[in-house]
This record gives C-alpha cells, structure tokens and sequence, in this order.
C-alpha cells in the first residue's frame, strides 16, 4: 500500500473524518494527501445526487457550472464532464492570462461555447431571460 494511504487510514483510526449520510449514503469530506506525480482524481463528492431522476436544483461553484445548471433546466450526469472540462480548461487556459482569469471568476467564461452556437439568434435571448441574473451584456451579444 503507498505511503499516503497507509499514513490515511492511520488518520482516520485516529479521528474520523467529517461526513454526511444523504438518503442512506455516506459522503465524506475530501481528503488532504500530499502532493504527487500521479494523475488528478475527483474528489469533492459535497453535492452528490442520485443519478436515478432528473435534477434541476444548483451544483457546483459558481465559474464551473454547466449550462443546463445555470439556466435551471434538468440535468444529469452529463454535467460531470462539463465540469471536469471547465476544471482544465482554467488550468490550462484562462490561468495563462490575467483578463481571461478575470473574465473566467466574473462567470462571463462558462457559457462562451454554447453563445458561440446560439448567438444573436432569439433562443439566445429567451436563456437569458429565463436567468435569475444577467450572463451576457450587449458588446457580448454583439461581438
């Protein structure tokens, strides 16, 4: 067994880590490991849901969320890989410049994509309506 996970388990016989049982499931909080070279693995289950019914309540941080969980549609797993791709593209991307990191923390970064194939088009004006606050401004809508 590694070193960290050794060292782990002896923490937890020691003092057991903070939790949370949802609906007969136990959801712990994330552990702290030390850095290594291996690949990242998720790890912050704090808003895990059942995947068996449609969802449409909000997850995730603000600047991570997926579209559909920002315009309060149903959503399911799919969501996930929104979040992953959002995870490394501020990693890779918008962290290599400081207006994109900006612009990335304001949440005007999350919903690009999706602008890009609905812009200036009525449904692009209907999604924001359906928000509870403002996405794009005007120079956005016509840029």
């Amino acid at each position: 067994m590694p070193k960290a996970l050794s060292d782990f388990e002896e923490r937890e016989v020691k003092a057991q880590s903070a939790r949370k049982v949802l609906q007969g499931r136990t959801i712990y909080t994330s552990a702290r490991f030390p850095p290594g070279d291996g690949l990242p693995l998720p790890s912050d289950f704090g808003e895990a849901r059942f995947g068996d019914q449609p969802h449409s309540e909000d997850i995730m941080p603000n600047p991570y969320r997926a579209p559909e969980v920002i315009l309060k549609s149903n959503w399911g797993y799919k969501v996930d890989i929104w979040y992953v791709a959002m995870v490394v593209s501020k990693l890779h991307l918008y962290n290599s410049h400081p207006d994109c990191a900006n612009a990335f923390q304001r949440h005007e970064i999350s919903l690009v994509p999706l602008l890009l194939l609905i812009k200036r088009t009525q449904t692009a004006y209907l999604m924001i309506a359906m928000t509870d606050r403002p996405l794009w401004n005007s120079s956005m809508m016509n840029g």
